[in-house]
């Protein structure tokens, strides 16, 4: 048996590195879809993963291995939330609005948001259109070491028709050399990727959601410049035309996609379905608390969004035949918008399990693996294995046995630098 040395005085401080931690006994989510590992062991080197799997399997502990004890506890990948709006106010018009404020004070705010975002474990947000460029600023600070948040792959402003869905945080565009101009600045901006907004949206009371708000050969500039600067396009969509349109051009992946139709209700099409199955088009689902709450938030929507509440068990009914068709489907929740903390995303997760049905490591997935092979990202995210960056999320408890344990957060590790919980108080030097 190794001769495990138990640590005195150590306690970690905020944004300190581990350059070597061991993490046992914990309950194994590695973020790939596969069952759970029941007893595993998780090495941590710098800022990757170096090992993970069964305890049975593990090398040694060395002597200079900070050793954590996660017996009762699992572990799984940082959560990636796929839909986030960082230059939002989700309690709006209660604390601030976001486009009459400087910008070094919404900087400021938006930097709170990812830290929001990572106290509950998700390690990665992705942006998808706020003001101007400010996202940028902030993720550049938190890359360089300046700040912790949680890391952020953004688009800076989103890409509009004039008056069109967000356009207050968007680009707008009308004409083919307007949106290969609007595209262009965006990339020499260092984008992550383009948000394009398909159709109208329910807070834009100057747009219809029913409507495509650009034609294939439109979201086809949109597309080619995207892929010249070597990044993905992704976008809203509501209604039918717009999806239609956006996956004959060829798009990255779609946000939403609910089917709306004139009449404010849901035309479901499964013609359409099956070539988002064929082709292996993610759908982000984007999917406010107004979605899944009766809370008292009404007087944070427009009319039209609370007439959408009206309709929200054919929304339900919409996901449980993706997932029966084989959609790849991405958990995630629009924070930003009517009262959507940037905390949310466990909440949501245990929400589908409960009205879809998706399993444990079915729903883990879908904010790990493959929110992060969505943005190109799986090479280095989304799964606990060799090699990926050590983004870790210690829960007590198994989620497969009361999903409450998702939001039990006991741990969270960002590339390797811890950024809160307990782990002082369990950790030992292991010796072989």
């Amino acid at each position: 048996m190794p001769d495990f040395q138990y640590v005195e005085d150590k306690e970690f401080q905020l944004s300190e590195r581990v350059e070597s931690l061991r993490i046992e006994g914990a309950r194994l989510y590695d973020g790939t879809g596969a069952p759970a590992v029941a007893d595993s062991i998780v090495i941590v080197q710098g800022e990757l993963i170096e090992w993970a799997g069964p305890a049975d399997d593990a090398p040694l502990a060395g002597p200079d291995d900070l050793v954590l004890d996660a017996a009762g506890m699992s572990i799984m990948p940082g959560f990636i939330d796929s839909h986030v709006h960082l230059c939002a106010e989700h309690q709006r018009p209660a604390r601030f609005d976001p486009m009459f404020i400087d910008h070094s004070e919404l900087a400021l705010r938006v930097l709170g948001n990812t830290q929001q975002a990572l106290e509950a474990g998700v390690t990665t947000v992705i942006d998808c259109g706020g003001r101007e460029y400010v996202t940028m600023t902030v993720r550049d600070a938190i890359n360089a070491g300046i700040v912790q948040g949680a890391r952020v792959l953004t688009t800076g402003p989103g890409i509009t028709i004039t008056g069109g869905h967000f356009n207050w945080f968007a680009i707008e565009a009308d004409s083919d050399t307007e949106l290969r101009k609007a595209a262009r600045t965006l990339v020499k901006q260092r984008a992550d990727h383009i948000k394009l907004f398909g159709t109208g949206g329910g807070l834009t009371m100057t747009s219809n959601p029913a409507r495509a708000q650009y034609s294939v050969e439109e979201f086809q500039i949109v597309i080619d410049e995207a892929e010249r600067g070597g990044i993905t396009v992704t976008t809203h969509v509501h209604g039918t035309p717009g999806i239609r349109n956006a996956i004959a051009a060829g798009i990255h992946r779609l946000e939403h996609c609910q089917f709306f139709n004139e009449d404010g209700g849901i035309s479901f099409d499964e013609d359409i379905v099956r070539q988002i199955v064929d082709k292996r088009i993610p759908v982000s689902l984007g999917m406010a608390r107004r979605w899944r709450t009766d809370s008292s938030i009404e007087e944070h929507l427009t009319p039209r969004q609370l007439k959408q509440r009206a309709i929200r068990d054919e929304r339900m009914d919409v996901l449980r035949r993706f997932r029966t068709m084989g959609v790849q489907l991405i958990a995630s929740t629009d924070a930003g918008m009517t009262s959507t903390p940037f905390n949310d995303l466990p909440n949501l997760m245990r929400f589908l399990v409960d009205s879809i049905g998706m399993g444990i490591p079915e729903v883990i997935h879908s904010v790990t693996g493959r929110a992060a092979a969505a943005v190109r990202q799986g090479d280095r995210l989304g799964a606990i294995q060799p090699g990926k960056a050590a983004d870790l999320r210690l829960v007590h408890g198994d989620p497969e046995v009361d999903t409450s344990a998702l939001s039990a957060v006991a741990q969270v590790i960002r590339a390797g630098v811890v950024a809160g919980g307990p782990t002082a108080a369990n950790g030992r030097r292991g010796a072989s």
